[in-house]
């Protein structure tokens, strides 16, 4: 009697257990194949950010298929975990690395998220980690005013409220260059010397792909649609606290720069007016993409000398238009060798399977990683990056020689 009812009821369990997984080898095999088309979709680009939680999803059909013997099942679940096996496996082998000259220059990118306030623990750990370079995103009020404490640590700064982007640095600035992706977006360029050499930093910002957050974190203006092109604006800087305007209600203040800083209106947005509010999301989607394919890579290019770029580029590194960005800009990702590194999760960033790698360092050839980390939770749906870097030998090589160079021509005139 037992056995007649208790049949039954197994069969129907594990009808119930194959359906499911055959799902869910299909849906996370479908996932993983149109990640590599339909770039110009929305919906369908975003799904190629989940690279390692297709992995993760596909191990357990891979178990139950093996054990049951569904040998069509078993294919296609390892058809699907190889391919994003190639796609992950490549982060974690360790790169060749050349020499480098002078000490390592440390950089800390954090995305404070805009309703995060845990400002004591983001600048303990910026004091513990002693970096040279610590920018901040998304870094609204009343974060710049509680940032000011790391004055004592990293002396030289400039804020730019209007794309809440705080910038802390080590090293005299000796000019910086701002370029806006419409309103709330965008990048600054920091000129500094490195182990004497001459380098740029780029620190930016890109929209989101989606954005789940409240009208007030962009800006009324932005959720007006009000991108009327801006005029290069030009200020001369001073020692000390320095703010300049530009037109209508935008300024930036610099603290102890001692550059030129210039604004100017990225080529794309000039042509951009009025739009729809149920259009949002997909208008920033473009922008972003425009910015990664075309904006960014352009401007690096015409940058001669060492770059190293960070930021949260709001797309990971299997995104189409990550790479058309790394192929037109030349850059290389940092994080290479040292694993995929994911940063972003609205649930647990700490948590590596649900969070994403969308917070990024690219460098030049010439720019040596010596390593890269991410740090700990503070409250934000970001992780804090920290990349350590050094130039290249022969930059440093390439200075005394022309320091050699100028001293020999000083020694002939002295003759």
């Amino acid at each position: 009697m037992t056995n007649s009812t208790s049949n039954p009821l197994v069969k129907v369990l594990n009808n119930w257990i194959l359906s499911l997984f055959i799902i869910l080898t299909s849906l996370v095999t479908l996932l993983s194949v149109t990640s590599y088309f339909f770039r110009d979709n929305i919906y369908l680009e975003f799904t190629t950010h989940f690279k390692h939680q297709y992995l993760l999803l596909g191990l357990l059909p891979l178990i139950y298929f093996a054990l049951t013997r569904r040998k069509v099942w078993l294919i296609v679940t390892l058809f699907c975990l190889l391919i994003n096996l190639t796609e992950i496996i490549p982060w974690y082998i360790p790169k060749l690395s050349f020499g480098a000259s002078g000490e390592p220059m440390r950089l800390f990118l954090f995305n404070v998220s805009f309703s995060n306030t845990q400002y004591a623990d983001a600048i303990a750990l910026v004091k513990e980690e002693k970096p040279t370079i610590a920018a901040f995103l998304e870094a609204k009020d009343p974060w710049p005013k509680q940032l000011e404490a790391l004055r004592e640590v990293l002396p030289y700064t400039i804020s730019i409220p209007e794309l809440q982007m705080e910038v802390y640095s080590r090293l005299p600035l000796q000019e910086s260059e701002i370029l806006e992706y419409g309103k709330y977006r965008g990048l600054v360029k920091l000129d500094l010397k490195i182990a004497g050499a001459d380098a740029s930093v780029i620190v930016t910002h890109s929209y989101p792909q989606f954005y789940f957050g409240k009208p007030g974190d962009f800006g009324v203006a932005d959720y007006g649609y009000d991108f009327a092109p801006l005029a290069p604006q030009r200020a001369i800087p001073r020692w000390g606290e320095q703010n300049y305007q530009s037109p209508p209600a935008r300024d930036c203040s610099l603290g102890d720069l001692g550059g030129l800083t210039k604004t100017k209106q990225s080529r794309i947005h000039t042509s951009i007016q009025q739009r729809q509010q149920e259009d949002l999301e997909k208008q920033r989607w473009q922008w972003r993409n425009q910015d990664l394919e075309k904006e960014i890579g352009d401007y690096i290019r015409q940058i001669q000398k060492p770059v190293v770029l960070i930021g949260d580029l709001n797309v990971t590194m299997w995104s189409p238009y990550y790479k058309s960005l790394i192929e037109s800009s030349g850059l290389h990702d940092a994080r290479a060798g040292f694993g995929i590194l994911p940063t972003l999760s609205q649930f647990s960033p700490a948590n590596p399977w649900l969070a994403i790698p969308v917070d990024h360092c690219l460098v030049s050839r010439d720019v040596k990683v010596i390593k890269m980390r991410t740090g700990p939770d503070l409250g934000s749906d970001h992780l804090p990056v920290i990349t350590d870097i050094a130039l290249r030998a022969s930059q440093k090589s390439e200075v005394r020689s022309q320091k050699s160079e100028v001293r020999s021509q000083k020694s002939e005139v002295r003759s």
